[in-house]
Order: structure tokens, then sequence, then C-alpha cells
């Protein structure tokens, strides 16, 4: 008979090999936003050992495990910086040259892409960031903590789920900073994507464990790195 181990050390033991480092979980398109060389889950990959890249669910990029019953969802997303700037000018004040002059490496067709489905981007970037969300708990739940509970006969545990999504857009872009937390101007509220995407994950989380979540963050990378620090050597 197998003797009982956490679920933290059964995720660490078992799906070692899927351990990267965070700057190779950041990346994107080559883009490493974030340089650190410690090490997560790539969640990713782990979910590749349950499922083909067909039917292959929507999960987040990084897993932690907290402790023995705490778990640690992390999304990178680049690709906020452009979308910042655009949002953060009114398009009705400049000409497109002034535009042009502003924006600098950002091409014509590439600025008024964005002019013109700015709104539209916003929306499918949320659609994709709740699939995430609802699709790495979910799955996460029947696979790995199905699997815990069958091969060590553990069924009376109480899971606590966790999801940062951290994100490249550089607070000093905003009309406001992120950290006046108690700012209650709606307008600027509605500008600000930290704000934005955090207003709009509510709906799967709750500090009383009613929902999927005990806690979502929208962290640029500094404050990623303050918070990963508390539980990474």
């Amino acid at each position: 008979m197998f003797k009982n181990i956490s679920f933290k050390e059964f995720i660490e033991n078992k799906y070692s090999l899927f351990l990267s480092p965070i700057s190779d979980l950041s990346c994107n398109h080559k883009n490493k936003f974030i340089q650190d060389q410690r090490k997560l889950f790539n969640f990713d990959k782990m979910v590749c050992e349950f499922y083909n890249e067909t039917h292959k669910p929507k999960s987040a990029d990084a897993l932690y495990m907290l402790d023995d019953n705490t778990v640690l969802f992390i999304e990178f997303k680049t690709g906020y910086k452009d979308k910042v700037i655009i949002r953060s000018l009114d398009e009705n004040k400049y000409c497109q040259k002034c535009y042009d002059k502003i924006l600098k490496n950002i091409c014509n067709e590439k600025f008024n892409y964005f002019i013109k489905y700015k709104d539209l981007i916003k929306e499918d970037k949320k659609k994709a960031i709740f699939l995430k969300i609802a699709e790495s708990y979910i799955m996460f739940k029947e696979k790995f903590i199905s699997e815990y509970s069958d091969e060590y006969n553990v069924n009376d545990i109480n899971y606590k789920f966790l999801f940062w999504l951290v994100i490249d857009a550089p607070v000093d872009s905003f009309p406001i900073s992120f950290k006046k937390k108690n700012h209650t101007d709606s307008k600027d509220n509605a500008n600000n994507v930290f704000i934005d995407m955090q207003n709009s994950m509510k709906r799967f989380y709750d500090k009383n464990n009613s929902s999927y979540y005990n806690e979502i963050l929208v962290l640029n990378p500094h404050e990623f790195i303050n918070k990963i620090n508390d539980f990474l050597n």
C-alpha cells in the first residue's frame, strides 16, 4: 500500500518534468516580458497529458502549489502596451499625421485596425481569459484532483483556488495608477485596463469560497514578482 502524501507533494513529484523558468512561461512570440529563472509548472504542458491538442481545454500558462491544498494558476498576457497607448489618446483630437508621430513605430495599418476594432479586441481578450479561468478550474478538479483522490483514497480536502493574470501594460501609461485603490472616478477606472479586467472577473471569485476561486488578481510584472517572492526562494 502506498503511503499517503499531500496533494502538493503529489503534483511536485509526478509532474516535476514540467517545471519551466518563469521567463519561458511568460514568453509570447519570443518576447519574454518577465526575466526570472525560478521555475513554475508549465500547466499547458501538464494538460496535454490528458488531452490531445485538438480537444485540449483552454488552460493557464503556469501552476504553483502554494501549500498542500491551495492551487495558484498564472496567466501571462502580452500585447497590451500598444493598446494602452492608443486607448490613452483621443483620436478625435489628433490628425493622422500627429498620431503617426506619437505612435512612432506603429504603422498606419495597425493604427487604423486598433482604432476601428479596439472595443472588439478588448472583449475578445476578456472572453479568452474567461475561458482560461473557467476551464483551468474545471479541468484541474476533474483530472488532477481526481487522479490524486483515486490513487490515495483522499476525498475530504477543501481545496482553494487562486488565479493571477499578469499583463505587460505599464501602469504609467494609464490616467490613474492601479495602486490608488481608493480612487472612485468611474471615467478614469473605465480607462484603466487593470481595474477593468479586475471588475470583469468578479463573477469567478468569492472569498467565502461560494464560487470558483478564492482570489483573482490582475497584476503588472513588478507586482507579480513581489507577490511570487513570498512563495519562491
